[in-house]
């Protein structure tokens, strides 16, 4: 019988019996008590009976797996819920057989439905091992939580492209947990996109997200210098992440300030960031996980250039006008030309698309582009410069359909208003009406006064 039952077990995919008097029966009501007490359809009919326990097989094992030896469990168990039947001995060293009492201590699996999870007797994970030396089971209810939004709102909320959002749903969570940095790095967006939608618990979510975020950045800083292959898709979408996490905080008014040392040269660097890491591993990072989003980023960037090859409207056609009777510093006109030209590209290509479909990088892909030149007029509060960038406040008013980039056009349309003279505000008369952005009433009556 006991030939039978190891002849049985091979049939099915599964490594011979470890130790202990086993016998196999084939009983068709004991089998289907067992399935209906588990809740398990379709189970295998055979009953294994050692030291005078039961263990129903069949749905523990699923045929033909091949083991690929990874620890504590192997990818095939992990994918197929199953546990996996060559987990090592607790405290055994490789190649040994721990055994109590003449029986091999690395026993069967079951699971404990009260408890709700899988116990392997004789099998403790260190992960889950307390101080005490006793094995805890709890679990942080509020990452299971934040976790969860991830999985069901906030991946979803990431890009209008459905494949690319498959990606962030599936795909990221599985990098994270390889990469704990990233794991905080989603639980951090998570905990600030349910403050967003929770304002009664806006509080608790804040906490919750500037702890993760805080928690995930110096390990991501200390992986930073050592990038390579093998953590490039983790760093690129810890960066993500992280811009995503910057842009959708709670904001002051002295925060992404656009002139001065602490201005734009400062927080472009962060977006910046996102580009310049995947630069040297784009090869890579197109064959692996992260594939999609770069089938994503070139179909995106061809349909930009078919867009301004067929561009018919000048959406900054007075600002150029403007430019050309006005400027102060012909010197700086060559300057001007190229980011407004650069601008236009972007407006032609925001407003032939459907709404639904826009993305970050149809906007910052300006910035990006952006001479250093421009850069520093604008660092420097040159009126003309501001007055562009007031510009493509029109663009970042686009994208507030993305709930982390709510209320961004006001913010720097304020910020630029407060540096432009009368005679430039008048410049940029077009782009505040189409954003319905206006002065606050303080601003305005402080401005009466002096």
């Amino acid at each position: 019988m006991l030939r039978g039952g190891r002849t049985r077990r091979r049939e099915q995919g599964v490594g011979p019996v470890r130790g202990g008097r086993l016998r196999w029966v084939q009983n068709d009501l004991l089998s289907n008590i067992w399935a209906g007490y588990l809740g398990v359809v379709g189970v295998s009919h055979w009953l294994l009976v050692t030291n005078g326990f039961l263990f129903l097989y069949g749905f523990f094992f699923t045929p033909s797996r091949k083991c690929d030896e990874g620890r504590p469990s192997c990818w095939n168990c992990l994918k197929h819920s199953v546990i996996c039947d060559f987990l090592p001995d607790a405290g055994a060293s490789p190649g040994s057989t721990s055994t109590v009492n003449g029986t091999a201590s690395h026993k069967n699996a079951a699971f404990i439905s009260g408890k709700g999870f899988w116990y392997i007797p004789g099998y403790i994970c260190p992960d889950v091992t307390s101080p005490s030396g006793t094995t805890s089971y709890e679990l942080n209810m509020q990452d299971m939580e934040l976790l969860h939004h991830w999985t069901i709102s906030t991946s979803l909320t990431m890009t209008s492209d459905p494949v690319v959002r498959t990606t962030w749903r599936t795909t990221v969570p599985q990098i994270a947990f390889q990469n704990p940095f990233v794991m905080r790095g989603i639980l951090a967006l998570s905990s600030l996109h349910l403050a967003h939608l929770t304002p009664s618990k806006r509080d608790i979510y804040l906490s919750l997200s500037t702890f993760h975020h805080e928690m995930a950045l110096p390990e991501a800083t200390s992986v930073l210098p050592a990038i390579d292959a093998s953590n490039c898709n983790a760093l690129h979408i810890f960066s993500i992440l992280t811009a995503i996490h910057t842009l959708g905080r709670p904001r002051q008014p002295e925060d992404f300030l656009v002139v001065g040392e602490q201005g734009i040269a400062k927080w472009l660097v962060l977006f910046q960031g996102v580009v310049h890491i995947i630069e040297p591993f784009e090869e890579i990072m197109a064959q692996g996980p992260l594939a999609p989003f770069c089938t994503a980023r070139m179909h995106r960037q061809q349909q930009r250039v078919s867009c301004i090859e067929t561009a018919t409207t000048d959406y900054l056609s007075s600002l150029r006008e403007k430019l050309l009777t006005s400027l102060s510093t012909p010197e700086y006109m060559a300057i001007y030309t190229e980011a407004i030209d650069s601008l236009s590209n972007s407006f032609n290509f925001m407003y032939s698309c459907p709404a639904h479909s826009w993305e970050m990088g149809d906007v910052f892909i300006w910035l990006f582009c952006s001479s250093g030149e421009y850069l520093h007029l604008l660092k420097e509060g040159r009126q003309e410069a501001l007055a562009i960038f007031a510009y493509a406040c029109v663009l970042f008013g686009k994208l507030e359909v993305y709930w982390w980039m709510e209320g961004w056009s006001g913010h720097l349309m304020l910020n630029l208003w407060r540096w432009l003279d009368e005679e430039h505000r008048g410049w940029i008369e077009w782009p505040v009406n189409e954003i319905g952005w206006r002065p606050p009433y303080e601003l305005v009556e402080v401005e009466m006064k002096e």
